[in-house]
């Protein structure tokens, strides 16, 4: 775990992990810089097993999937300043196009991905 490396706490930890369970319980004593606190939420991440919806997610690229039975959408808001390419693939319901392996959203952009039905349709369709 981290250590604080100075001051009258140098060496003591300033980061814990316990587990608990199937999961695992963090306690944080300090606030650090923005690197190293953007770092530690990455090894927080990486061993609870979350991934991004989407691989090689942008920084500053917001993304969420929500799943209703078999069927799934991807909500995707690029609040940055400059254009970014995203995995996805469906049918854009925002600007009515396809989307087949790739979007690209401009700065600002909202599109909204029906990914369709995630396990077949369903029977009868």
């Amino acid at each position: 775990m981290m250590s604080y490396a100075a001051g009258p706490l140098a060496g003591r930890p300033a980061v814990t992990r316990r587990d608990v369970g199937d999961g695992a319980a963090w306690y944080l004593s300090t606030l650090p810089d923005d690197d190293t606190l953007g770092g530690l939420l990455d090894d927080v991440l990486l061993q609870s097993g979350v991934t991004p919806p989407v691989p090689d997610l942008p920084l500053g690229v917001e993304v969420t999937r929500r799943v209703s039975g078999d069927d799934a959408w991807l909500f995707l808001l690029n609040h940055t300043e400059a254009e970014q390419t995203l995995t996805a693939a469906g049918h854009d319901l925002v600007t009515d196009t396809p989307v087949a392996g790739t979007i690209t959203l401009a700065a600002g952009a909202v599109a909204v991905v029906h990914e369709g039905w995630r396990a077949g349709p369903p029977a009868g369709s």
